[in-house]
């Protein structure tokens, strides 16, 4: 959207504040985050003039995304009527109008056409463009860095990116620099990190978003261990295990997310395993018992740590330190 003029806004990280204003606003049958997502867009009801909301319903061929997810522009729609008007598009890898864009492409240019910028050169630009940079992303993630430090690497480049074209711009010369803002974070997958190694497993939104797992990954770094996410290893490893399952796994995350366990225990990288469920998730409860299976015969050591909107910070923490103190005393027996 920038790419056409717009700026773009987000929404603040998560807060005890925004989810309860998200619970206002749901069923209580809804999971935690469809609750936070709720909270989310209407933190952003007062400072744009459209909120963009894909209905995301398949990302890869033959694989689905959660119902609750495909429905939600439908249930944000019909809950509140508030917010300013929705900029929604379909991303389905079904009806793929470019070979090899699991449908990013046709949702690109039904952006173009709601947002009416931008000529079919343009969009296309715009559209090579944001792949261009999501696969720097994923180099990011896989290099160790947080989705919050890739980020913010990116922005960190874009910004002097803008700065350098416009200093160029105006001096009249070209522009032969290349981009130095990306960030220095510290690589997950350094050999100086803290041992033993944790598998975190879970969506990439409850994996990643502190204020829905009550900061885990932080207080897990804090304890000297090593994380390991999803987004660590390399998508055609994990699929390539995922795909050895006596039945395949139809939703896209659940799939990675079960490749990814079966990676890491082959080549023996990880002590132990923590998986990070929404209560309600039906996916995540089924994924959980696969990999947990695997882990148990291959004497792994496996927890569960399902959250609510009640979930207690002391329980929760009592637990996590629990298992950490086990796998430390394992790891020095």
């Amino acid at each position: 959207m920038e790419h056409f003029g717009h700026q773009v806004c987000v929404s603040g990280q998560t807060t005890k504040k925004l989810l309860e204003s998200g619970i206002e606003k749901t069923v209580g049958e809804a999971c935690l985050p469809v609750k936070i997502f709720f909270g989310h867009a209407l933190a952003l009801k007062d400072s744009v003039d459209a909120v963009f909301l894909p209905r995301l319903v398949s990302l890869e061929q033959k694989t689905y995304i959660c119902p609750k997810f495909m429905g939600l522009p439908s249930m944000i729609r019909a809950s509140l009527p508030e917010l300013p008007p929705l900029i929604e598009v379909e991303v389905d890898a079904r009806k793929d109008g470019l070979r090899g864009s699991n449908g990013l492409w046709r949702a690109a240019c039904d952006a173009a056409v709601q947002l009416g910028d931008g000529s079919a050169r343009q969009t296309k630009a715009a559209f090579h463009a944001g792949q261009s940079m999501q696969k720097e992303y994923e180099q990011m993630l896989l290099a160790g860095l947080d989705p919050n430090q890739a980020i913010a690497s990116l922005d960190c480049r874009d910004s002097w990116d803008n700065r350098e074209r416009d200093r160029q711009r105006s001096s009249g010369r070209r522009n032969g620099g290349k981009a130095e803002g990306r960030g220095t974070g510290e690589s997950g997958l350094s050999n100086n990190m803290p041992k033993p190694n944790i598998l975190l497993l879970g969506h990439p939104y409850n994996v990643h978003d502190g204020g829905f797992n009550l900061g885990l990954k932080t207080r897990l770094s804090g304890m000297h261990f090593r994380v390991t996410t999803m987004e660590s290893v390399p998508a055609r490893n994990a699929l390539y295990e995922a795909d050895k399952l006596s039945k395949a796994i139809f939703w896209s995350l659940g799939r990675r997310m079960v490749g990814t366990a079966m990676h890491l225990f082959a080549a023996e990288q990880v002590a132990g395993v923590m998986h990070l469920a929404a209560f309600g998730c039906g996916p995540d409860s089924m994924i959980g018992e696969v990999v947990e299976r695997e882990a148990r015969r291959l004497s792994i050591p496996f927890i569960s740590l399902v959250l609510d909107e009640h979930t207690g910070e002391a329980g929760f923490l009592t637990r996590v330190e629990a298992f950490g103190e086990m796998l430390t005393r394992r790891g020095r027996l």
